[in-house]
């Protein structure tokens, strides 16, 4: 699921009129798509998508592209499933 959150007028804590300066960033957080189930012999933080999910990142991807979502920066946590995600993005 895609959440937004658009971020304006701030700028190292300060509040700035944004009559003068206008600037928005946009944060967008991608949770990873579907995993291989838990099991008692795999530890969570190594779970790695399924083929679905795979191809369900990207899906995501692609959408990103052609609406024109290119992001500057991914920031990715340490789980396989998560690092599958930013690299397929």
């Amino acid at each position: 699921m895609l959440k937004r959150l658009a971020v304006a007028g701030v700028f190292n804590g300060l509040k700035l009129d944004l009559k003068f300066w206008k600037a928005s960033m946009l944060i967008t957080f991608l949770r990873h798509a579907k995993a291989e189930d838990r099991s008692l012999t795999l530890s969570d933080a190594d779970r790695a998508l399924t083929d679905k999910g795979e191809k369900q990142v990207v899906r995501v991807a692609e959408f990103c592209r052609n609406k024109g979502l290119l992001p500057e920066a991914v920031f990715s946590s340490p789980l396989v499933r998560a690092q599958q995600t930013a690299r397929l993005l």
